[in-house]
């Protein structure tokens, strides 16, 4: 009865592997659309809106707490950082200046 157990512990250590590589992947290709949608909220766009549609979008300096923007903008550069880390190339051109 061990064997089908060590087969399934093989089988789930490998896809484990498979999952890693679809989450870093997925976070390549959405890396910049994350770091502008973070900068337009610190902006005062409302959260949920359509941020690549700027023409229609609310943006709004009253909009989202001040505490909000400061949480989002003490993330911006730990974001671009592992972003960059991760393999997606341009990022530094959204980190914020120290």
């Amino acid at each position: 009865m061990t064997q089908p157990m060590d087969s399934s512990a093989q089988y789930l250590l490998k896809e484990a592997q498979h999952l890693e590589d679809f989450v870093a992947q997925y976070f390549r290709c959405r890396a910049n659309d994350i770091l502008v949608t973070c900068k337009a909220y610190m902006e005062g766009a409302l959260v949920g809106s359509n941020i690549k549609d700027r023409v229609n979008n609310q943006v709004n300096q009253n909009s989202g707490s001040k505490e909000f923007k400061s949480a989002v903008a003490g993330m911006m550069n730990l974001l671009v950082t592992s972003f960059s880390r991760n393999g997606t190339p341009g990022c530094v051109v959204h980190r914020l200046p120290a």
